[in-house]
């Protein structure tokens, strides 16, 4: 006897899809997992043979269930080139390579990854964009100008004559330099 497999199997959970199977009278059911980063871990991607088609009760389906996202271990890009960078992440499995910003460095040439995020070692999720941070190169030396000190120049002073403080005639008191002489006769 032969019937089509259920449609619907496709974005259920294994066991709701095992069960919609076993229902329609299929009896050799199995599941294999594969990576996806789409669908959630447990939930069936499809089914080998498609929904759909008329095949006979006792014929092995196979449910592709998700297992989630493929883990990859994240390689370390510190010291390489921006493209060089991106190149390696995108052989393991990584996401775009990003620059996070830029920084001064002695020991990594101007455009070289001197740090990243994130850090070499740790297992991410397939496709994971790795943050970075490139280097400017050395920072620049600044040169302060040597400047010489002079010494501490005075300004000229001009000295006045001391004021008079005899009371005997010696002018009118008018300030104008005309005085009477001073002979005390008026």
């Amino acid at each position: 006897m032969t019937k089509p497999i259920p449609a619907g199997l496709k974005g259920q959970e294994l066991e709701v899809a095992r069960e919609l199977l076993r229902t329609a009278g299929f009896t050799n059911v199995t599941s294999e997992n594969e990576a996806n980063k789409d669908v959630p871990e447990n939930v069936v991607i499809r089914s080998q043979p498609a929904e759909g088609q008329t095949v006979p009760l006792n014929q092995p389906i196979v449910l592709v269930v998700s297992s989630g996202a493929k883990s990859v271990k994240v390689p370390n890009l510190i010291g390489l080139s921006l493209e060089q960078a991106q190149e390696k992440a995108t052989a393991e499995g990584l996401g775009e390579v990003t620059r996070d910003g830029r920084a001064f460095s002695k020991e990594y040439a101007k455009g070289d990854v001197i740090s990243q995020n994130p850090k070499a070692g740790l297992t991410v999720d397939e496709g994971q964009q790795i943050g970075v941070v490139v280097s400017n190169g050395p920072e620049p030396t600044t040169t302060v100008p040597t400047t010489t000190t002079l010494p501490p120049t005075t300004a000229p002073t001009t000295t006045l004559p001391e004021e008079s403080t005899s009371t005997e005639g010696d002018g009118n008191g008018n300030g104008n330099g005309n005085g009477n002489g001073g002979d005390g006769n008026n």
